[in-house]
């Protein structure tokens, strides 16, 4: 199995495979995923239309069920949904009739939390997602950077130990979605909890992550894990393009979810 690190294993995929039926035929979506994913980890995972990132995604936050092989939280088997690990997807989960910070606080009211330290957690991620001057701002009132924006905050004030989030980006426009890139660096790196991000975009997975997961395409399998230098809390992306390494990593990672690379085995260590 890949281990990535020293740390404390959250997330595990065991001999993970993956099938569904369709038209009356058999698909396997992931075949043969061993991964380990270490608490405090940011993981971005890349690869091919129809690979099955999103479906292991989804195994993980306990809203689907592997065929055969394990999926395990803190060691334990993931069975169904829980708040230890929430999910942001590509649609937007906002309230159309709850303000911005009622949105984000929305979780926090259900658990219980006293108005006070709820309202500063809230007034914190406002601060760090950039939505500060929009507080009182409904939905309807947003731009959808804006109201995705919500959604992500919203998943991050109950403070779960692990974030997944399924390509959450990909309806905004360019520029918004670097810069919201750039503020969920900053966030995760403040709140240090766990984030594995699916997405379809190579440079996005190796701007975000600490390490990327490249994937095969159908039946998915874990190809390679490539790691990425450290470049601190205040990555930009101006940063990484001045960056020879990244440029190099980038190439790396078109050519696996490509099919044009071999890749080294997964059985290996990886430090």
């Amino acid at each position: 199995m890949i281990q990535l690190n020293e740390r404390k294993p959250i997330l595990q995929a065991i001999n993970l495979r993956h099938e569904y039926e369709a038209r009356g035929q058999k698909i396997v979506a992931l075949q043969d995923v061993n991964l380990t994913i270490n608490a405090g980890d940011f993981v971005t995972v890349v690869g091919p239309s129809g690979c099955g990132k999103s479906t292991l995604a989804k195994i993980f936050a306990g809203l689907g069920t592997p065929t055969s092989g394990e999926a395990l939280y803190a060691g334990k088997p993931i069975k169904g949904a829980s708040s230890e690990r929430g999910m942001v997807f590509q649609e937007l989960a906002v309230l159309p009739w709850r303000t911005v910070v009622g949105n984000i606080g929305h979780g926090l009211e259900i658990a219980g939390m006293p108005k006070a330290e709820r309202e500063q957690r809230v007034a914190e991620l406002v601060r760090l997602i950039g939505l500060e001057g929009f507080e009182k701002k409904y939905p309807s009132e947003l731009s959808g950077g804006m109201r995705q924006r919500v959604a992500v905050a919203r998943t991050w004030a109950t403070r779960p130990p692990v974030i997944l989030m399924d390509e959450p980006f990909a309806a905004v426009d360019a520029i918004t979605r670097l810069t919201l890139q750039e503020e969920l660096i900053r966030l995760a790196r403040t709140t240090k909890q766990t984030v594995v991000f699916i997405t379809h975009s190579v440079e996005e997975a190796v701007f975000l992550g600490d390490y990327i997961v490249a994937m095969s395409s159908r039946p998915g399998r874990v190809l390679e894990i490539v790691p990425v230098p450290d470049m601190g809390i205040n990555r930009t992306w101006e940063q990484m393009i001045r960056d020879p390494r990244i440029e190099a990593i980038v190439s790396r990672v078109f050519e696996l979810v490509r099919g044009r690379a071999v890749a080294p085995s997964t059985e290996r260590q990886h430090a």
